[in-house]
C-alpha cells in the first residue's frame, strides 16, 4: 500500500522499532526511526528537513536502551517531546508506550506538551484503530494549521459551531486560552497544539456541547444502533459535527439533535419528553421503527443516561452523579449505574457527593437495589 502519511519516530530498541514499523507501514504510514538525540539542544532538530518530510512526530517514553559511551541518555521520551513541541508548533506529537509503563512511570503533568498517548497493546489488538488515531490526528492539525487568522471568530467558524454554540464552547475553554480570546489586551492569535488538546480532551472528551453515539442515542431514547442506521442519520445529518478530528471522534452537537427531535415530536403532537417519545414521532414519520433504549439494570425502555464506567444505557434514577473529573460546569455531570457500583472494584467513594456516598454505602449493603 502507498504510505500517505510520513511519521518520525524516537526511539531507542531496534527490534521494537522493525515491529511496529512493520505493523503501521502496511496501512498508509511511513514510519521512519530515529535515534534520540545525544544534545537536546533546539539546533538538534533541523526544522526544516522534518516540517517539509513528516506529518506527525512520534516518541517512545522508555528512551533508556540507548546508550551512548556505555552511559543511557539522561532524559526521558517526555522530556524529548517538550524540546520536540517547541520546534513543530504545527505537528501533532505522540508519545509511545506500554499500558504498563504508562501506569508505573508516566506522571500526568508530562502529558502537557503531548496530543495523545498510544498504547503499543493497542496498535497489537487493533492496528487499524491505532492508525485511524494517528491519521485523525495529522488531519486535525492540518486543519487547524491551515486556518490563516488565528482568532476565535475563525476557530468558532472551522468547528461549524452557531453562536449559541460557540458562546458555551467559550465556557469550557482553560483560563490559558480564554485570556486569548477575552478582553482588551488579550492576544489575538491561537496556538494549534493547545486548541487541538482541548478540543479532544474537552470539547469531543466530555458529553455536553457534542455527543458520542452512544450519548446521542440514550438522549432520543433509542438504541446505539438504531441512531446510527442510515434513515435515523440522514434525519439528523444537520447535527453532524464537521471541523476537526471529525474521523477520529465521530460527533453530534447535542442542541441540534434535541431541536430537530422536537420539531418532529411537535409535528405529531406527542408528548415532550423526548426519550419516550421520538421514536414514535420517528415510526410516524418514516414507518421505520427504531429500538428503545435499555436500561443495564432493571432492562425497561427508553434509558436516559449513561453509565460512566459501564458505557451503558441506565435509568436515571437507578444511577448516581460521579465527579470523576475536573470537566467544565457547562458539560453534562458523568452518573454511575448501581450495577455498576455493586460490581465493579473501580468505582471510587470519593467521586461521589456527601449526599450521595450514604446511598451509596446502601446500595453496596444490599438495602437498596
Amino acid at each position: 500500500m502507498l504510505a500517505r502519511y510520513h511519521a518520525l519516530y524516537f526511539e531507542d530498541v531496534d527490534s521494537e522499532s522493525k515491529e511496529f514499523i512493520n505493523l503501521l507501514s502496511r496501512h498508509s504510514i511511513q514510519i521512519t526511526p530515529a535515534l534520540p538525540p545525544v544534545d537536546l539542544a533546539l539546533d538538534a532538530f533541523p526544522r526544516e528537513r522534518y516540517l517539509n518530510r513528516y506529518h506527525i512526530i512520534l516518541v517512545d517514553y522508555v528512551l533508556s536502551n540507548y546508550k551512548v559511551n556505555d552511559r543511557a541518555i539522561p532524559y526521558s521520551g517526555a522530556t524529548l517531546a517538550t524540546r520536540v513541541r517547541e520546534v513543530f508548533r504545527d505537528r501533532p506529537v505522540l508519545l509511545i508506550t506500554t499500558k504498563n509503563r504508562f501506569s508505573k512511570y508516566v506522571r500526568p503533568d508530562s502529558l502537557t506538551v503531548v496530543d495523545d498517548v498510544i498504547f503499543k497493546d493497542d496498535i497489537e489488538a487493533d492496528v487499524k484503530a491505532s492508525v485511524a488515531k494517528i491519521v485523525g490526528w495529522i488531519q486535525g492539525f492540518q486543519r487547524l494549521s491551515s486556518v490563516k487568522t488565528k482568532n476565535w471568530r475563525n476557530l468558532i467558524k472551522t468547528l461549524g459551531a452557531n453562536a449559541d454554540e460557540a458562546e458555551k464552547l467559550k465556557e469550557t475553554l482553560p483560563p490559558t486560552e480564554k485570556a486569548v480570546f477575552v478582553g482588551k489586551s488579550a492576544k489575538r492569535e491561537w496556538d494549534a497544539p493547545p486548541i487541538a488538546r482541548w478540543l479532544n480532551r474537552v470539547v469531543l472528551g466530555y458529553p455536553g456541547i457534542l455527543y458520542d453515539s452512544l450519548h446521542a442515542a440514550t438522549l432520543l431514547g433509542i438504541s446505539e444502533e438504531s441512531f446510527l442506521s442510515i434513515r435515523v442519520q440522514q434525519f439528523f445529518r444537520d447535527a453532524r459535527y464537521s471541523g476537526p478530528f471529525k474521523n477520529m471522534m465521530p460527533r453530534w452537537w447535542r442542541d441540534r439533535i434535541l431541536s430537530s427531535a422536537f420539531e418532529l415530536i411537535k409535528k405529531y403532537t406527542l408528548g415532550r419528553d423526548v426519550s419516550e417519545t421520538f421514536a414514535d414521532a420517528f415510526y410516524k414519520d418514516s414507518r421505520k421503527r427504531l429500538k428503545s433504549s435499555v436500561c443495564l439494570d432493571t432492562k425497561t425502555a427508553h434509558a436516559d443516561a449513561v453509565c460512566y464506567i459501564l458505557r451503558k444505557p441506565v435509568m436515571r434514577n437507578e444511577s448516581l452523579e460521579y465527579f470523576p473529573d475536573d470537566r467544565p460546569r457547562i458539560m453534562d455531570t458523568a452518573r454511575v449505574s448501581f450495577k455498576a457500583i455493586r460490581e465493579k472494584a473501580d468505582v471510587q467513594a470519593e467521586f461521589f457527593s456527601r449526599e450521595d456516598q450514604r446511598i451509596l454505602k446502601q446500595i453496596q449493603k444490599g438495602t437498596i437495589r
